[in-house]
Formats: C-alpha cells, sequence, structure tokens
C-alpha cells in the first residue's frame, strides 16, 4: 500500500490541479537550513497572529505538499500562515515562528501523526495539536520504550474518517483503518481538552487533491463512493474549517458533521 503512495508521490507534478485554483505562494530558503519549509501565506495577505505546521503522511519520505493544494488553499484562505518544513527543521521553525509570538497549532495527516505528537511532547509551546486519520506504523511493543503523551497543548482535535476501515474485496485489501493510532495509548494531561470528529462517508485520502484521491480510491483505500469533485473538494474545506474552528475557538461549528456542511453548499 505505502509502495503505491511513494509511487503516486514521485509522479505528483506531472499532474495539474483538477480544479485550476490559484497557485500557492511557495516561499523557499527562509531559515538556516537550505528549503527548510515551504510556507504559503494567507490569501488575502493580511496580518495573522495564527500559523499552522503540516506534517503530510510519510512513506519513505513525506508526501508533497502539492498533493495537499486544495485542502491548504482552502487553510490559506482562513488567514493562516501554514509551514510544511523538512524533517530536520521542524524544531527550528516552531522556535522561530513562537519567537514572533504566534499561536501555533500542528496538523498532521495519516503517518504524519506519530512525528507531529513527538514535536509536541519536545516543546511546551504548541498550543494545539489536530490529527488526521491518524495512522501509527511503529510496530509491535511501539509504546513500550517511547510512551506517548501530550501535556501541554490546550487543545487535542482528532478526525476520523469511516470509510477508511471499510474492505476492498476486489482484490482483498485489508482497510487502512487497521494501523489508526489507539488514541487511548496517548497519555493526556488534565489540563487537555480533547475531540474527536467523525465523517461518515468519506476515506483515509479524499483528502487530497482529485487526481491522487482518485487513485487510491480505485486502487487500495476506498473513500467516498460519490467521487464527484466539488462534493470532494468540499470535504476538504469541512476538514479547513474545522481546523478554523479550533483555532479560533469558535468551538459551536465543531457540531456541524461533513455531510450537513456539504448539504447546506457551505464554500
Amino acid at each position: 500500500m505505502f509502495k503505491l503512495l511513494l509511487l503516486v508521490s514521485q509522479v505528483s507534478s506531472m499532474v495539474l490541479n483538477p480544479l485550476n485554483m490559484q497557485k500557492l505562494d511557495w516561499v523557499t530558503n527562509r531559515f538556516n537550513t537550505p528549503n527548510a519549509a515551504r510556507v504559503i501565506n494567507p490569501i488575502n495577505d493580511v496580518k495573522t497572529n495564527r500559523t499552522i505546521v503540516f506534517f503530510p503522511a510519510t512513506t519513505v519520505n513525506r508526501l508533497p505538499p502539492d498533493m495537499y493544494n486544495d485542502f491548504l488553499y482552502s487553510l490559506a484562505e482562513k488567514n493562516i500562515e501554514i509551514y510544511v518544513p523538512k524533517k530536520n527543521a521542524i524544531d527550528g521553525i516552531i522556535d522561530d515562528i513562537k519567537d514572533r509570538n504566534m499561536d501555533i497549532t500542528l496538523v498532521a495527516h495519516s503517518t504524519g501523526a506519530i512525528d507531529a505528537i513527538r514535536s509536541c511532547q519536545s516543546t511546551d509551546i504548541i498550543d494545539n495539536l489536530i490529527l488526521i486519520d491518524p495512522l501509527d506504523t511503529r510496530g509491535i511493543n511501539k509504546n513500550d520504550e517511547n510512551p506517548l503523551f501530550l501535556n501541554t497543548v490546550d487543545k487535542l482535535v482528532i478526525v476520523n474518517s469511516e470509510k477508511s476501515n471499510d474492505w476492498r474485496l476486489v482484490p482483498v485489501i485489508m482497510p487502512i483503518g487497521v494501523f489508526s493510532l489507539d488514541i487511548n495509548m496517548i497519555k493526556l494531561g488534565d489540563n487537555v481538552d480533547k475531540q474527536v470528529v467523525r465523517s461518515e462517508i468519506f476515506g483515509h485520502f479524499d483528502i487530497l487533491d482529485n487526481t491522487w484521491a482518485d487513485i487510491i480510491h480505485n486502487t487500495i483505500s476506498k473513500g467516498s463512493e460519490d467521487r464527484n469533485p466539488l462534493k470532494l473538494y468540499k470535504y476538504r474545506r469541512w476538514i479547513a474549517d474545522t481546523i478554523d474552528a479550533v483555532t479560533s475557538n469558535n468551538h459551536p461549528h465543531l457540531a456541524l458533521d461533513s455531510e450537513s456542511y456539504i448539504s447546506k453548499n457551505y464554500y
């Protein structure tokens, strides 16, 4: 399964964004480490105190952020500054952001979850942690020597897509949900506010742009049965709005599930 993901990531630059969306404002060489991060500035070019450090899914390497264009663009529309750092530059980038008195939220998709949790464990300056379909592929006895704990973040939000638990019968492929991170294995501090948000009709990789989400749906991991591009795009906007609600303390929005959101035609 992850070998196919690696192949998909290697050819990602060959396909145009199917929605013809505006190019993201990628900025590199901002830090001492060459090409340490890609930075997406708020679309409206306004001053903001909210930043997100995004951890894409990881195979041998991280999936290119270009595979998440729709999702990241939707976040940038919320007047949030977004960083997608190299693994060896994460700590320095987080310190740099905090030096500017910015609120920091770590957002991780899939196998990026463990790295995001570890980053929270190594510092006390992260405000929120949001895990989108978190997976744990560390193997047997994974929690014995390196237990997971969160003591200092204000909020932990988990976004789960239920279609990740569906089997593919022809050919027979077990659901990627069998690798889901057991949230009960994370030792939470008394002051950490935890919330789980679920989507019943979307899958683990529907957060990716349509080209990649469709390839994976048709091969290794089922997503929404309705592959309408607009519906998938609105699902990514729902995730972005959920993150916006967490980082702006607008918690009532979290009560709106993805199906209700899409039926109400939010844009």
